[in-house]
This record gives structure tokens, C-alpha cells and sequence, in this order.
């Protein structure tokens, strides 16, 4: 029998959500006929989203236009995506879809990148250096939540830290934010998924132009990424954010065959699960992670509790914390065996967890989207 873990207490495994997927897999499956025919006739009135994709390399903009069809087709939606000028997309949904109506907190628009981190090792404190034995900065029971700061101080903290490039980080670049000192606001795109930019011109270009030229660009070199804390029960960000050094323990590239279940068995929930298997590099990877979390766990028994001993790890999508689960020591001493395969649960949303699933069973976007415009679609 798989073993089971909850959103906080892991007892097997990595975390996806409730997947409603079909025909949709990481290889190059044609994007449907959707995608193919510009005259697809809607039945009800549609809005037109137009994107532009970063860097506007045409061999970009053709492969985010292939895997939005494949995301649109999974999810059930209506849709028409075509190239525009300059090297962005439009999409056109029904106006009456969620996608339509929140178009810059579409989960299914994120680019898809998953990483997990051992999550004590990594998080940075005051002095740039992780700190796994300061609650106020991991957390302590409250990870992932508990001890985070606002977007300004993560900004001024990671950009502290000297690059480091290794082949476990998740860029190979530097992100540039632009900031007001005095009022210590980030100047960013998105709002709702703050990220920094690829150059210092494209950061001052978010500042509005008359605060410019008091704007303070702050580097953040690779080896080290800012996060945002989980999201709470209504699926809010508690907006704040941590800075995690940039070394990445599993990668979605490592799970396999993800599929919808539901939790069963003596003392079940009922609640939608998502089981699925590592291939075998992500077994190691996974086997390595919480033997490592067990170990650390079990050493730190008289120092404190049982219960704050054990160690977290963080699932991150998009720089966006999913969870942050912890490995129970007394019951995996040894770590979590992966040939069992994982299940988990989560508070998610039923449109939160179908989007997030169909956005990582498939290939992650080349480059983020950057909503530029939404009207009535012609």
C-alpha cells in the first residue's frame, strides 16, 4: 500500500495535486486542433489575453504556444493561441472562464518549474548563511509561514550573498530588482508573482518614470533565490517571502506517472490524493533527501523537542512555496523508501490543484509570460 503524508507531516513522498489530466505527457504530443485553427468559433463571448513571452526568441514564443495548447486542451478550455508582433502570444478563452476573469494569478500560465530543497540547510538568516537552528528564520513548526520577511528585506538580503554556480541551481543568471529606499517598495510586473529581471534596465523600467531616478537596483547573483511563503487556506499569499540558498535536492523531471486518486483506507479523509513514482535518478535524489532529514532530526533530540527535531523540506513552483511537509524521524529513521511510489494531500482548491497538475505533468513554459493587455477578443 503507498503510504500516506499530509500537508504538514510527510510520511511518504513528494508533493503534486489532484490531477485531472488526458493525453497529456512530457514529450512533443501535437497541441490539437484548437491551436491549429485561428477561425475556432466560441459560443459564448470571449476575452483576448495578450502575453508577451521574455526575451521574444521566436523558437520560444513557438514552444510556450504549443505547451499553452496542451495546458488549455487538459484543463477543459476553450481556447485560440496565436503569435502576435513583437514576440508575444494571444490567447482567447470565454469570457465567463477563470482564466479570463484572473489571468495574472492562472496557475496554468505559470511556467512550471518544480524544485524541492531540504529545507533547514537552505534557508538564509540575517548574516547571509543558512541558519537550521534559528526558528525565527526557518520557522521552526511554523516553515514556510513563520519567520518570513517582507519582499524589500528578502531582496536586500539574498543580494548580499556571493554568486555561487552549480549544477544544482535552478538559473544560471542574475535577477535585478528595482526598489524606493525611503518607502522601501519593490518596483516589480507582477504583483501577484514578483520576479526580478533579466537586466538592470528592464528592473528601472518598472519603476513609474518620475521615481526613477531615485530607484536602487539590487543584484541577486545565482546560487540564490527568493521565495514566496505558502499560501494559507484561502489561498492567499501571506506576502512575504524567504531566501533559500539555490541548491535544489529533486527536480520535477525526476517523478513519474502522477495520477488522481482519492485518500482510502482505515481513517481516510476521502480528500482528492495524487500518487505517483520516481525514475531512478529521483529515487536516490529522494532517498538521499530524507535520510538526511531523518538523520538530522534524530541528532537534534535533546536539544529540543521531538516534535520541533523534525526536519522540513520545501516543495517550490515558480518561486512560489507549495509546502513545506516534514519528515517524521521515529517512524523513517532510515529515510522514505521510493519504490513504493508517494501520495499526498493538500489545501488546495479544486481549480488550484487541477491547474497546478496539468502544469506539471507536462513541459515548463521556455520563459515567463508577462500579461500586457485583456479586451473583448475580435
Amino acid at each position: 500500500m503507498t503510504p500516506r503524508c499530509s500537508r504538514r507531516c510527510l510520511l511518504a513522498g513528494l508533493v503534486v495535486v489532484a490531477l485531472a489530466l488526458a493525453g497529456c505527457a512530457r514529450d512533443d504530443r501535437a497541441s490539437g486542433p484548437s491551436c491549429e485553427h485561428a477561425d475556432l468559433d466560441f459560443n459564448e463571448p470571449a476575452t483576448r489575453l495578450t502575453f508577451g513571452v521574455t526575451g521574444a526568441n521566436p523558437a520560444h514564443v513557438k514552444q510556450a504556444r504549443r505547451i499553452l495548447c496542451v495546458r488549455l486542451t487538459a484543463f477543459g478550455i476553450e481556447h485560440r493561441v496565436a503569435p502576435a508582433a513583437g514576440g508575444a502570444l494571444t490567447i482567447d478563452v470565454p469570457r465567463a472562464s477563470e482564466l479570463a476573469d484572473r489571468p495574472r494569478d492562472a496557475t496554468i500560465l505559470g511556467v512550471g518549474k518544480l524544485a524541492i530543497y531540504d529545507w533547514e540547510a537552505n534557508v538564509i538568516g540575517p548574516d547571509g548563511a543558512p541558519a537550521p537552528d534559528t526558528p525565527t528564520v526557518t520557522g521552526g513548526q511554523g516553515a514556510g509561514q513563520s519567520g518570513a520577511l517582507s519582499l524589500y528585506d528578502a531582496v536586500r538580503r539574498a543580494a548580499r550573498r556571493p554568486a555561487t554556480v552549480r549544477a544544482d541551481n535552478s538559473r544560471i543568471g542574475s535577477l535585478f530588482y528595482a526598489t524606493n529606499p525611503k518607502s522601501k517598495q519593490v518596483y516589480t510586473q507582477s504583483d501577484s508573482t514578483p520576479r526580478g529581471a533579466a537586466t538592470r534596465a528592464e528592473a528601472l523600467a518598472a519603476v513609474p518614470a518620475s521615481l526613477r531616478g531615485r530607484a536602487r537596483i539590487y543584484e541577486v547573483k545565482p546560487g540564490t533565490v527568493i521565495v514566496g511563503a505558502e499560501r494559507l487556506n484561502t489561498g492567499d499569499s501571506v506576502g512575504s517571502w524567504y531566501v533559500l540558498r539555490d541548491d535544489i535536492a529533486l527536480r520535477s523531471t525526476q517523478i513519474v506517472n502522477p495520477q488522481q486518486r482519492h485518500d482510502e483506507g482505515p481513517g481516510a479523509t476521502g480528500e482528492p490524493v495524487v500518487t505517483f513514482d520516481f525514475t531512478a535518478e529521483g529515487s536516490t535524489a529522494w532517498q538521499r533527501l530524507t535520510r538526511e532529514l531523518a538523520d538530522r532530526g534524530s541528532r537534534s533530540v535533546g536539544e529540543q523537542s521531538d516534535t520541533n527535531a523534525n526536519q522540513h523540506f520545501a516543495i517550490v513552483v515558480d518561486d512560489q512555496l507549495l509546502a513545506v511537509p516534514y519528515v517524521d524521524f521515529r517512524m523513517n529513521p532510515e529515510g522514505i523508501d521510493p519504490r513504493t511510489g508517494s501520495q499526498i494531500s493538500g489545501r488546495f482548491t479544486i481549480a488550484s490543484a487541477r491547474q497546478l497538475a496539468v502544469l506539471l505533468a507536462g513541459d515548463p513554459l521556455p520563459a515567463p509570460l508577462e500579461l500586457t493587455a485583456s479586451r473583448a477578443a475580435p
